[in-house]
């Protein structure tokens, strides 16, 4: 990651982490949500690494075990994950998990159709923001 942070122009994510103040962790826990949007197998990966059959999600718990130097501040409102809406904290029943550091993440919407055109827009709206013209290569 450190080689994308210094290419010129930086990748579209580091351009945003930037902009928006993110944290290398909190930038790290916004890709594992976004990679189980884009492919559903990471749900089972989560699963693993919390050992965990029916936790095919992911959480706080996963990033705390994946990703180095866990800043449990990125949880808070104030927070660029929170405050930007970046995701979502899913407070699942009392009965399934007792701690929220278990409590799944995601980018939530009721459809894929209507994720589809969210994130379209999202990255569009985002895009504005840095002003920056999309790569046709990515």
């Amino acid at each position: 990651m450190r080689r994308l942070e210094e290419a010129d122009p930086p990748p579209h994510l580091v351009q945003l982490a930037q902009k928006l103040g993110l944290s290398e962790y909190e930038r790290n826990v916004l890709l594992l949500c976004v990679a189980q949007e884009l492919n559903g197998a990471v749900g089972g990966l989560c699963a693993q690494v919390l050992n965990n059959a029916g936790a095919q999600y992911p959480t706080f718990a996963v990033a705390s075990m994946v990703f180095d130097h866990p800043e449990w501040e990125a949880v808070l409102p104030h927070r660029p994950l929170r405050y930007f809406r970046l995701l979502e904290i899913n407070q699942p029943e009392p009965s399934r998990c007792q701690r929220a550091r278990c409590a799944p993440m995601s980018i939530s919407s009721r459809s894929f159709a209507d994720r589809v055109t969210r994130t379209a827009r999202w990255i569009t709206f985002l895009l504005r923001i840095l002003r920056v013209t999309p790569d046709p290569r990515y």
